[in-house]
């Protein structure tokens, strides 16, 4: 099996080729077709398996086959350096697919425009004790 199996958007399967994949480990052949089917999953799997992949490459291909391209997922994880490695992972497989993202997290200020998937104007900002993202159309 290869990613071309899933039925992926071309931009999406570019991005993966450029990455230097092309094989799915377990955890992505068992939770990737699950997940573009819209419904929940919840699965257990080693470090270094290819998680963040499995739920990532099918987020991403919804977005990218759906007619509204506007802020539609948020990823919650545990610790920052998570977060940026998973912040990471979604710019690289992104690459072709003109859909980005930002990794908030506490002790820093952001401002951005590019944090919604549909342009709009944005700030997100975290303190150590207080969260606050705010969006404004």
């Amino acid at each position: 099996m290869t990613f071309h199996d899933f039925s992926f958007n071309p931009r999406l399967v570019d991005g993966l080729d450029a990455m230097g994949f092309s094989k799915p480990t377990p955890i992505q052949v068992q939770a990737i077709p699950v997940i573009l089917e819209k419904k929940d999953l919840i699965a257990c799997a080693q470090t270094g398996t290819g998680k963040t992949a499995a739920y990532v490459l099918p987020i991403l291909n919804n977005i990218v086959s759906s007619e509204k391209r506007q802020l539609n997922t948020v990823i919650i994880a545990p610790t920052r350096e998570l977060a940026q490695q998973i912040d990471q992972q979604i710019e690289g497989f992104s690459y072709f697919l003109g859909v980005s993202s930002i990794a908030i997290y506490g002790g820093r200020y952001y401002y951005c425009n590019a944090w919604s998937f549909d342009r709009t104007d944005c700030y997100g900002y975290n303190k150590i004790r207080s969260r606050r993202t705010s969006c404004t159309r």
